[in-house]
């Protein structure tokens, strides 16, 4: 059943259809786990980066290529009564680039990723915490190239595309669930028509969004070099937002100051 559903590598885990064309693993006994170690029972539930992380791990293998990426349908459940374990390190922030090195929850693995690379324990520094562990995961996966993890749910993770090879062709680092489409003379556009573009479980301030704001410009280099990266090429005052219409108001990040105030 796991060659049949295009499982890689089970973890331990029995395989079972799930959703469109996806699978679910469970282990009731010990829980799943990689290389002898499980996986943080932090940032695990649906749409969570290691949840996704640990889906591409199963469907294509440690080191192997990413031709489908995880939906945000992907999420797994710890499992109660079963002795805890050492783990993967996976309870950091969605887009902490500064740890996305040794943490399975900072960002989307790409294609020949080697997941050993990950810390274990509670920390980048890796330490001896246990953790329950992880008695199974539910695992989707978009068409190459379209984003793909877009699916009902509840804010901040419901209507959420997740980072395709159009993103990655493109050079966005952090596509805030936006589908990523070519713009201008080597840019891009971020479009999210159902809950809009957010970061870390807010979105952003509708005034002082138009062309050339600070605040769109901002954005723009948070899409393309991550929080925290290196900026390389300045935005151009080409870059500009709008706000969407018939979404409910969400919690922003604030933006409706003067342009050098």
């Amino acid at each position: 059943t796991c060659t049949t559903l295009g499982v890689k590598d089970n973890m331990c885990g029995e395989c079972v259809a799930f959703g469109k064309g996806g699978f679910k693993l469970s282990e009731s006994k010990m829980g799943l786990r990689f290389q002898g170690a499980s996986f943080d029972d932090n940032q695990i539930s649906r749409g969570s980066y290691q949840a996704m992380n640990i889906c591409i791990l199963a469907k294509y293998g440690n080191g192997g290529t990413i031709t489908d990426p995880p939906t945000a349908n992907c999420g797994g459940k710890s499992l109660s009564g079963a002795a805890k374990q050492v783990h993967w390190y996976g309870n950091c922030k969605q887009g902490n680039s500064k740890e996305a090195a040794c943490c399975s929850n900072a960002e989307l693995l790409k294609s020949g990723f080697d997941w050993n690379k990950f810390s274990k324990g509670n920390s980048c520094a890796g330490d001896a915490d246990t953790d329950r562990v992880l008695g199974r995961v539910q695992c989707e996966f978009g068409a190459g190239g379209g984003g793909g993890a877009y699916a009902a749910g509840a804010w901040p993770t419901g209507w959420c595309h997740a980072p395709s090879t159009t993103c990655t062709t493109l050079g966005v680092k952090d596509n805030m669930c936006g589908e990523c489409k070519a713009f201008g003379s080597g840019g891009f556009e971020l479009r999210e028509n159902a809950m809009g573009i957010r970061f870390a479980g807010a979105s952003f301030d509708d005034n002082q969004i138009g062309k050339g704001s600070y605040q769109a410009m901002n954005i723009c280099i948070l899409a393309k070099y991550g929080n925290g990266g290196t900026i390389t090429d300045p935005p151009t005052p080409n870059c500009g937002g709008k706000s969407l219409g018939g979404a409910s108001s969400q919690v922003h990040w604030y933006g409706n100051c003067r342009k050098g105030d």
